[in-house]
């Protein structure tokens, strides 16, 4: 029969548009890791400044110059270990 769509051809046509699929989740999967990644960039960036923020506000209310220079660095790890934590959290396969 002309219109007659056997099991055959339709669990190919299937396994096509699976693979089609699979190609545009896979796209999208790798857009959502770009965002993670510039996310946890801004995070980072974040943490600085406000060490750096801290630093000025520490100097001027007249605490220790080496309290105020290790702010900076401090925060900055800080950051960096969060920003971490953020992009390995949702990432590890299950």
């Amino acid at each position: 029969m002309p219109g007659h769509v056997s099991a055959k051809n339709g669990a190919c046509r299937d396994k096509i548009f699976l693979g089609v699929m699979n190609l545009k989740l896979k796209g999208l999967r790798d857009a959502l890791m770009f965002g993670k990644v510039l996310s946890a960039g801004l995070v980072v960036a974040g943490y600085a400044f406000l060490g750096v923020w801290l630093s000025n506000w520490l100097a001027t209310n007249g605490w220790p110059i080496l309290v105020s220079l290790c702010a900076v660095p401090a925060v900055a790890a800080f950051g960096m270990w969060q920003g971490w934590l953020f992009l390995t959290k949702g990432s590890k396969k299950k």
